[in-house]
């Protein structure tokens, strides 16, 4: 009995972790292929547009908003198979990563896959799915696992490619009207559309969606606030502002790391966040300088600030 309750715990709680994350993002690596981890922050990008976009088109619609969550630490994973068999053999990938699910998960996998700008069929996205209803049979679509299949070497047209099989695992199905208020429907066929703002949702797909145990609306991160209720830019907890910090929130842009770098929290890293710690990091600079130098330090550039302190 002791070992049943261990069992069925251990069910629920996994259960909960993909309620939260219900996707995970893998980029797959051929065994006759080489990762290119450069590509890791890119697909982060990608779908970070697409989770963005999801959900200013269900507030759009008056849904508030509503989009999809995932796990942004992406794993690089080596495959069991060549490129040439996942391309032509879609139930080697499908059993490489569909592991069984339990009755009440409602998880997916956003493959990117390495070595390849087209898949079979020479399309951009492939979505596969086993999915079933409350009454655990199969054919409805509460409960199940999801594949979205994407190719690693196109990241210019997979932003409408994800959004697209994304759509498909929500509930929507393939359009025949291809425009609406004119931008481009996100389940026609669009696969030279390279940016989500030439992308639209009508609210009938957007009712559809609203449906989806999948999507929710996500809570805005706050940033760091000290006790003053000044921001925290302190990214490293050494207790300084200074050059170091400003270097790890540059890096960050490019390069995932494990610091916390969304300064402003914002939900991303990016140019903002670096201004708001070279500000931080001067105004802690002039905090600790003598009268006389402190004039020099103001009237000096950023530039200069940081051959200072590198030298």
């Amino acid at each position: 009995m002791r070992k049943f309750c261990f069992v069925m715990s251990l069910l629920f709680f996994s259960s909960l972790a993909y309620a939260q994350d219900p996707f995970e993002v893998i980029y797959l690596i051929p065994s006759d292929q080489r990762a290119d981890e450069s590509k890791l922050n890119v697909f982060n990008r990608i779908v970070k547009d697409v989770q963005t976009f999801y959900a200013d088109e269900m507030e759009r619609h008056g849904f508030g908003r509503k989009t999809f969550r995932y796990n942004d630490n992406i794993r690089v994973q080596k495959g069991n198979h060549t490129l040439r068999d996942y391309l032509g053999k879609g139930h080697k990938l499908w059993f490489e990563f569909w592991y069984g699910q339990i009755a009440n998960d409602n998880t997916g996998d956003i493959v990117f896959l390495a070595g390849t700008d087209r898949l079979g069929g020479n399309v951009v996205g492939r979505y596969n799915y086993l999915t079933w209803g409350r009454d655990g049979k199969p054919g409805g679509t509460e409960f199940g696992y999801r594949l979205m299949l994407l190719p690693a070497l196109r990241p210019g047209y997979l932003r409408w490619a994800l959004a697209h099989e994304l759509g498909h695992a929500f509930g929507l199905d393939h359009v025949d009207v291809l425009f609406h208020e004119g931008k481009r429907r996100v389940m026609g066929k669009n696969d030279m559309i390279t940016s989500v703002d030439d992308l639209v949702f009508t609210l009938d797909e957007a009712i559809i969606l609203d449906k989806s145990r999948l999507l929710s609306v996500l809570s805005t991160p706050r940033p760091p606030i000290l006790a003053s209720g000044e921001i925290d830019a302190d990214v490293n907890d050494d207790g300084y502002v200074d050059l170091s910090d400003v270097l790890i929130v540059r890096s960050a842009i490019e390069n995932k790391n494990t610091y916390d770098t969304d300064v402003n929290g914002d939900d991303k890293t990016d140019e903002v966040d670096v201004l708001i710690v070279k500000q931080k990091a001067m105004e802690a600079i002039v905090a600790a300088a003598p009268s006389l130098q402190r004039k020099r330090i103001l009237t000096g550039t950023w530039g200069a600030l940081k051959r200072r302190d590198t030298h």
